[in-house]
C-alpha cells in the first residue's frame, strides 16, 4: 500500500484522506466481522456485515477501491 506523505498535505487534503482512511477501516472491521460470523454459523450477521461493507466500498473514491 502506498501511503501518501501527509506533513505535504493541506488541511482539506488531510481531511479528505482521514475520512477515506476512516471508511477503509470500517470496512475492514466489518469484513473481519463477516468473516468471523460466517465461521460460527450466524448467516444472517454476515450477510448484514457484507451489505454494510459493499454500501461504504460504493462510497469509496474509484482510486481508492480494488
Amino acid at each position: 500500500m502506498n501511503v501518501p506523505n501527509l506533513d505535504m498535505m493541506e488541511v482539506r487534503e488531510l481531511r479528505d484522506f482521514a475520512h477515506r482512511a476512516l471508511m477503509l477501516s470500517q470496512y475492514a472491521s466489518l469484513k473481519a466481522r463477516a468473516l468471523e460470523d460466517r465461521l460460527i454459523g450466524h448467516v444472517t450477521a454476515a450477510k448484514q456485515a457484507e451489505h454494510e461493507c459493499e454500501v461504504i466500498y460504493s462510497k469509496l473514491p474509484i482510486d481508492w477501491k480494488w
